[in-house]
């Protein structure tokens, strides 16, 4: 019986370790999309005629004769809410990456501990140098680092958004006098919507990964 229910409960945490690799894959699919993105905002057409959109690196106007034309914000002195968001939104993309690679170790490689060749490849991805950190449960490690990229992930996608969420009104109300008199033109698009599900997305692989071990 003990047997059975201890066989129970470790498909029980293969499966929230599976689902915490699902989730980071999501995740970072959509972050790679998100960061590129050059919809993150666009003019309400309901309000006017001329077509605009925003994405944390450019922004593409349609001028009258037809064609999009995009131009990067690189040359552009522009507020600093708009920096705060470009800069959280690359630190976070680099914690992706190590957790998933975490999590496909925890999630598709069992015994760990007796094979010094999968310790070195955490000993890169994990970056500690001194091996006397190990435990004899090399997993439990893992994921505890998971949950670290997880959360730095989170809360920097976090803060990105809500720079961006909280200020791109600036932009459209300061690029025409008109717009600025009818105040708020602007509404999110897709491309903040992608980041903001990649964020939900990172804090339910943390819960997963959490569950995994309970």
């Amino acid at each position: 019986m003990g047997v059975v229910k201890g066989n129970q409960q470790k498909e029980g945490h293969n499966i929230f370790k599976l689902a915490t690799v699902a989730c980071l894959f999501v995740a970072m699919l959509f972050h790679l999309i998100a960061i590129a993105s050059p919809n993150w905002a666009s003019a309400d057409l309901t309000r006017t005629d001329r077509a605009e959109h925003i994405g944390l690196w450019k922004f593409c106007t349609y001028p009258y004769g037809g064609g999009e034309t995009c131009y990067d914000f690189v040359d552009i002195i522009y507020g600093d809410w708009l920096k705060a968001a470009q800069s959280f939104m690359i630190i976070s993309l680099f914690t992706l990456p190590a957790a998933l690679g975490l999590s496909l170790i925890v999630a598709f490689v069992s015994g760990l501990e007796d094979d010094m060749r999968l310790i070195g490849v955490q000993l890169a991805v994990i970056g500690i140098t001194d091996s006397e950190k190990l435990t004899t449960h090399i997993d439990i490690v893992a994921i505890t680092e998971t949950w670290f990229n997880d959360i730095t992930e989170g809360l920097f996608t976090l803060t990105c958004v809500c720079s961006f969420g909280d200020r791109f009104q600036e932009y459209f109300n300061n690029k025409e006098p008109l717009w600025k008199e009818e105040g708020n033109i602007g509404v999110l698009g897709w491309g903040f919507g992608l980041a903001v599900t990649d964020m939900f997305l990172t804090f339910i692989a943390l819960g997963c990964g959490v569950a995994a071990i309970i």
